[in-house]
């Protein structure tokens, strides 16, 4: 076979095209559109015209065939300009990985190959092309199922037919549905057999084996043979990794019982009332002071006009055996544990079933390191003040915080009042109001003289003294003492304590900010892991671009407005803290600069910081507006509601 060689800008799965195609011997010029007065054709890179602008739009070639319109209809062309189909569909699509396309005739629908023959005829009041099949539909909303050569696998037997989006189950097997019944069919040597009749209001494709069906308004679990798994019981049915999970409504009499909280009643909104229930008789009780009760009367709230609505939760295994009971919580799988939340806590069993502790727990994270933290309140679970301390130092006190491993067994015991998830074999406890860093062995690697202790990211620890942080190393070591202040974080990642969070690293580099004399802002900078401060503390923000350099911000009295500019990384200022905008433009490798005021018409800069020409000088001209850069090197640019292109070497394709 004689080598191929490849020079086209379009990318398929393997190859990357530049402007021409070389295959056999045969040269195949990649085309792009080209505008002649108010009609598109296509040229080369050269800008030589090879089909003549007759087509009233013209898009991109993709697959090897472009779409182009005219006289209100689309057809298709190839890159040497052979039609492919004649312009005269009222719509058509590119060609799939199956090398068919939809068209779309008089609003009939048929299917065509790459040769522009017909597949299905257009005769069809709709159409679609799902996995391997093609799916066709009459005027009475009658369905029938072809394969990918137009040949009839099921006549008009059913009203739809369903497919699966998820690509590893078996695509021969497919829901059927017939007047709002539905069942399933399997396909074999393109013949097919029913394997269960339509007769189920609703049926929905959860596993290889299984199949979420509806029957009397109430879901069950059934398989391929239409045998019950699951009774039909339920409001919902959930698949919950190799479970799933059983919502049952059940609705309760809604009662008040008046409490008393003391003489000061703070507003507590509608979550915060405490309920309590009287799971034998069905009833749910408000726990409300007098004076809440008669804002309700007052609002005209009658808190009896509906029922209140518990959910209970069961879990399944794949033989429709009860893992986890019938009862009211939350129930949730991970890869060693089954955690069923109720109103008294978090209770874990195995995937068997069966309890791993006796222990209620308060909260469970996830598993880090082979080790899950767990929480709970000593007195929910009968377990008396474990080392004296005083809980009212502060709300975590409530707590012990311990670790078990992927058995339940518990590795590091609930004698803490504050813990994190591990991260290198380490993380942070605390003990009173001190934290200290510890191992999976729960030995010491500092002593508990921390006010906050966390993973900062990039094998390092940031604690806090006071309001200020510094760094530790792995081992315990201060790399720099508490000397900067955090930011203020509100996601979960970095969390936030008490006002102060973690420096975070992000690329080596950690903000820190710094409130200074006589400003009413705090000013920012970066330290990396070593705590070497990169900047002085002069910007609002300081951010760093993909290009390499630092945008920073201050606030602009002149304008009352956040104005920026560029640093690079010695802190020196290559482009003015006084602008309105800068992004960084990754096609076109440069920084974008606006000002202020309507004359100011901005600039261009590169890496380095130095003004540039604009990257679409070469094209840029009066009356065009919207300029990209193109992953093949391309430009286009719009004008008026026309679109038109330029080569790479700036050559317009169009005359104006």
């Amino acid at each position: 076979m004689k080598l191929v060689t490849i020079k086209s800008f379009f990318v398929s799965a393997i190859i990357l095209f530049s402007t021409t195609i070389y295959t056999y011997g045969q040269e195949i010029e990649v085309l792009m559109p080209y505008l002649k007065g108010e009609l598109y054709g296509y040229a080369n890179s050269k800008g030589k015209i090879i089909v003549e602008p007759k087509y009233e739009y013209a898009m991109l070639f993709e697959n090897e065939c472009a779409r182009v319109r005219l006289n209100h209809k689309w057809g298709l062309i190839k890159q040497n300009g052979q039609i492919v189909f004649e312009p005269t569909a009222k719509n058509i699509s590119m060609f799939d990985s199956n090398g068919l396309a939809k068209v779309n005739v008089d609003n009939k629908y048929g299917v065509i190959n790459k040769k522009g023959e017909w597949i299905v005829p257009s005769e069809y009041s709709w159409l679609d092309i799902k996995s391997n099949f093609i799916v066709v539909a009459n005027s009475m909303r009658q369905s029938a199922l072809l394969d990918l050569n137009g040949k009839t696998i099921v006549d008009f037997k059913f009203n739809q037919f369903k497919f699966h989006e998820i690509p590893y189950l078996d695509s021969n097997l497919i829901i059927t549905g017939l007047d709002e019944q539905y069942g399933l069919i399997e396909i074999q040597k393109k013949k097919y057999n029913i394997r269960i009749t339509p007769h189920y209001q609703s049926l929905e494709r959860i596993s290889n084996e299984y199949f979420k069906a509806k029957q009397n308004d109430k879901l069950g679990l059934i398989n391929s043979k239409d045998e019950i798994i699951v009774p039909f019981e339920y409001d919902n049915l959930i698949k919950e990794g190799h479970f799933f999970l059983a919502e049952q409504e059940v609705e309760y009499e809604v009662k008040i019982k008046t409490v008393e909280l003391g003489e000061y009643v703070p507003r507590r909104r509608g979550d915060d009332i405490e309920k309590e229930y009287d799971e034998k008789n069905k009833v749910v009780y408000y726990l409300m002071t007098q004076v809440e009760q008669e804002e309700l009367k007052l609002y005209g709230i009658d808190i009896n006009e509906s029922p209140h609505v518990r959910m209970l939760y069961s879990l399944i295994n794949r033989e429709g055996k009860f893992i986890i009971p019938a009862q009211f919580g939350e129930i949730s799988t991970n890869k060693h544990f089954v955690q069923v939340k109720t109103d008294e806590g978090v209770t874990l069993f195995d995937k068997n079933g069966a309890p791993v502790s006796s222990l209620v727990f308060d909260r469970i994270d996830e598993v880090k390191e082979g080790l899950t933290m767990v929480r709970l309140r000593p007195e929910k679970n009968g377990i008396e003040n474990l080392d004296g301390v005083d809980r009212t130092i502060n709300y975590y006190n409530r707590f012990r915080f311990g670790f078990i491993d992927s058995s339940g067994k518990m590795v590091l015991p609930l004698i803490y009042n504050g813990a994190h998830g591990f991260n290198l074999n380490r993380t942070a406890v605390r003990k009173s109001d001190k934290w200290a860093l510890i191992n999976k062995k729960g030995d010491l690697i500092t002593d508990f003289k921390y006010d906050q202790l966390y993973y900062a990211g990039e094998k390092r620890y940031g604690f806090r003294q006071g309001k200020l942080w510094g760094l530790l190393d792995l081992n315990g070591q201060e790399v720099i003492p508490a000397k900067y202040y955090g930011v203020v974080r509100t996601d979960y990642e970095t969390d936030h304590f008490h006002g102060y969070s973690c420096l975070v690293f992000k690329n080596g580099k950690a903000i820190t900010t710094k409130q200074l004399p006589g400003f009413r802002q705090t000013r920012t900078s970066l330290i990396d892991t070593n705590g070497i401060q990169l900047f002085p503390f002069k910007y609002k923000t300081i951010e760093e671009q993909e290009g390499g350099l630092f945008k920073v911000s201050l606030r602009n009295h002149d304008h009352e407005r956040e104005s920026y500019g560029l640093i690079d990384k010695n802190g020196t200022e290559i482009v003015p803290v006084y602008q309105n905008h800068i992004s960084w433009l990754v096609n076109e490798k440069v920084y974008t600069v606006s000002g202020f005021g309507h004359e100011y018409k901005g600039f261009y800069c590169d890496q380095n910081g130095q003004e540039t020409e604009s990257p679409y000088k070469a094209i840029e001209r009066e009356g065009f507006r919207d300029y990209r850069i193109l992953s093949n090197g391309y430009y286009s640019a719009k004008k008026e509601r026309k679109t038109v292109y330029f080569t790479p070497k700036g050559i317009p394709l169009f005359e104006e």
